[in-house]
């Protein structure tokens, strides 16, 4: 007898939600095209589906990119704007501009975007900072009694040393590909505009990602830290005393480290394991009394929780530092500097509020904490010591309301604090930092914020000084696709939220 016949699969398509499908979005930059998409349907694997003018079917990012490494780039606040260009550092989705549906990894074309932020903005300053600086340092506040003391109350209209030579600007660029069977692969720039009229690279790096496991070769942030969980601050390249950052003493800016890094990706992308080699010729924070230094490299290894909600995540690190110098007679001396650091964000299902702290404390780890303070001192030609430091910050983060008329406005409230081991009377001892500001991003390529600051330093000696200021700062950068990204986000919200992570990568 012949087999009976199999009944015949029934396959149901998705409806793409109903609130999205009479609504169209304009993708700048698309295969350097310029594309209007319109919502088509969601499959069933969870991903959005859109069509252009000429029926040509595409993905939309379903992923939301992890936060902004910037946490001074108010379209880019992880807590309420959808993904931006400053979050490709922290990306491991790289594919976050519109691809043609087959097209995610099979084609070496690469996709090439690029940022361009101007910052001017207006300061007021009741205190000084020594060496005539203007960035918000707490660790530079002019000592009471002073000669850097009588620049106090003073007016500035950009935070460069030299407003008359250079521009407070920002320029990225980005291109992400796939190759060689290699998932993706990226090559990532951001620079800044310095005090000497030339660029500084502040971070530029290639890096690739096969299956979960991914390298990342060049400079970019220490994996010590974590500039995505650090409260937003309106000063241009600040972060919070107390946090996890490497100073540029150039631009007076946070910068990233030269590195190679290795990253696996494990149960759903929900943890993460890094190790990174990374270079110490950056960071000035110990008094070699004249002897040759050793630059031996930092090692350093972290674990990441990421929350199912791409923003709650805890970060638990390690650095093992060698510090140590050549002498007269050609003889190395060294020690090992350690140090361990938490760091945490966690926000409401509404995502109108968040926490953020973070903790680091260790001996011989001075210039990865945000705060100038030493790490090590020679006090004889043939011996070195390290310094305890300490560091720890915390914040609030309310979102007060998302309309037409106000795309979204903030506030952050935040305090950090800084201590160290200080040996010369002019060393710092303690380190104290406060703010709260109000940030308002008008439309996609424009943003405002005002914000106060109060800084306290104590050296060695328990000399003091502090300063107050009071700043406005507007923000103009070239617009991007994050209207389609925050559509996606927000159908993806209506349907029943985030899917897991394995169901929704392109």
């Amino acid at each position: 007898m012949p087999a009976a016949s199999e009944p015949a699969e029934t396959v149901v398509e998705p409806s793409f939600p109903a609130e999205a499908a009479d609504e169209s979005y304009y993708a700048p930059g698309l295969f350097f095209q310029n594309t209007t998409l319109t919502p088509a349907y969601e499959t069933a694997l969870g991903v959005f589906l859109y069509r252009d003018e000429t029926g040509r079917y595409y993905n939309a990012g379903t992923d939301q990119l992890p936060p902004a490494a910037d946490p001074n780039d108010f379209h880019a606040n992880p807590l309420h704007a959808p993904p931006a260009l400053s979050m490709a550092a922290q990306s491991r989705l790289l594919h976050f501009l519109v691809a043609p549906t087959g097209a995610a990894y099979d084609s070496s074309a690469p996709r090439l975007s690029y940022g361009l932020q101007i910052r001017p903005g207006v300061f007021y300053d009741t205190g000084a900072f020594e060496d005539e600086s203007i960035r918000f340092r707490p660790g530079r506040i002019a000592l009471d009694g002073t000669d850097d003391a009588h620049r106090r109350g003073r007016i500035y209209f950009n935070e460069l040393e030299n407003s008359l030579q250079s521009l407070p600007a920002r320029l990225q660029f980005n291109a992400s590909f796939a190759f060689f069977g290699i998932d993706a692969a990226q090559a990532y720039v951001d620079a800044i505009h310095s005090t000497d009229n030339s660029l500084r690279g502040r971070s530029a790096f290639i890096r690739s990602y096969a299956g979960d496991t991914g390298v990342l070769l060049g400079k970019a942030e220490s994996a010590f830290g974590d500039l995505s969980s650090a409260p937003m601050l309106i000063t241009t390249g600040g972060l919070p005393i107390g946090a996890v950052g490497v100073i540029d003493e150039s631009t007076n800016n946070f910068t990233s480290v030269p590195q190679l890094r290795f990253t696996r990706h494990w149960n759903d992308d929900r943890l993460e394991t890094t190790f990174t080699i990374e270079e110490q010729q950056l960071l000035d924070d110990v008094d070699y009394a004249g002897e040759v230094p050793h630059f031996w490299p930092t090692f350093v290894g972290r674990i990441r929780l990421q929350g199912a909600d791409d923003f709650n995540s805890l970060q638990l690190a390690a650095l093992i530092r060698p510090i140590g110098f050549n002498d007269d007679a050609f003889e190395d001396h060294a020690v090992t500097g350690w140090g361990l650091s938490a760091i945490a964000r966690f926000c409401n299902a509404a995502r109108t509020d968040a926490v953020y702290f973070g903790v680091v404390g260790g001996r011989g780890i001075g210039g990865y904490i945000f705060g100038d303070i030493q790490a090590a001192i020679v006090p004889t030609p043939t011996t070195i010591e390290t310094l305890e430091n300490f560091g720890a910050y915390v914040a609030y983060q309310r979102v007060w309301g998302f309309s037409d008329a106000i795309q979204n406005l903030s506030s952050n409230f935040a305090c950090g604090y800084v201590s160290a081991d200080p040996v010369r009377p002019a060393d710092n001892r303690e380190l104290f930092q406060a703010w709260c500001n109000l940030l308002w991003n008008a439309t996609d390529s424009s943003a405002f914020g005002v914000e106060y600051q109060y800084g306290r330093r104590e050296v060695g000696d328990e000399r003091d000084g502090d300063n107050h200021r009071i700043a406005f700062v507007a923000q103009f950068s070239t617009p991007s696709s994050r209207e389609l990204n925050e559509q996606v986000r927000l159908t993806r919200a209506e349907s029943g939220g985030p899917r897991p992570l394995d169901q929704r990568r392109l």
